[in-house]
């Protein structure tokens, strides 16, 4: 599971370096071969090609009536590979759908997958966000009575009898 943010810079040639932290797990998790995205809420999401792969098949058992949703996917996606030195180069209509531009940039962990932002328009997205209420399945969550329920259980041990 993917966390937390990091600040990278996109260069010239739109590419920006992938924090080695997130690059050395995706070294084992897919070899550093990844798919960028465009997401309608403007911004590119990263996937290690394992779960693109995943959500492919669960794109691919849709209902035909799901078929915009499957072209949608599919013109969205873009395979890549993140470079020896570590880099990940994008496309410019990727660029140009997420208003990605040669500067500062914010990579934000989804636990599965990594969101890509211009930082203006995250700062925008995290005060809309901030004015709405959480949605009914987050407040539906159960919440832990203690530190306790969020731990795995013990394991069993069997004692031998003396």
């Amino acid at each position: 599971m993917f966390l937390g943010k990091n600040s990278v810079t996109l260069d010239a040639k739109r590419r920006f370096q992938f924090p080695s932290k997130l690059r050395d797990a995706l070294d084992v998790i897919c070899a550093k071969q990844v798919y960028v995205v465009s997401d309608s809420r403007g911004f590119l999401e990263i996937y290690p090609s394992t779960i693109w792969h995943k959500r492919a098949a669960l794109i691919n058992a849709l209902p035909q009536s799901a078929a915009q949703e499957k072209v949608d996917f599919y013109s969205n996606s873009e395979a890549a590979e993140i470079d020896a030195t570590g880099r990940l180069s994008l496309t410019a209509p990727h660029c140009d759908e997420a208003a990605l531009n040669a500067g500062a940039l914010l990579l934000k962990s989804a636990g599965t997958h990594f969101e890509l932002w211009n930082v203006e328009r995250e700062a925008a997205q995290r005060a809309a966000n901030a004015q709405r209420a959480p949605s009914a399945a987050y407040l539906a969550m159960p919440a832990a009575a203690s530190v306790d329920d969020l731990l795995p259980a013990p394991p069993k041990v069997d004692l031998p009898q003396a």
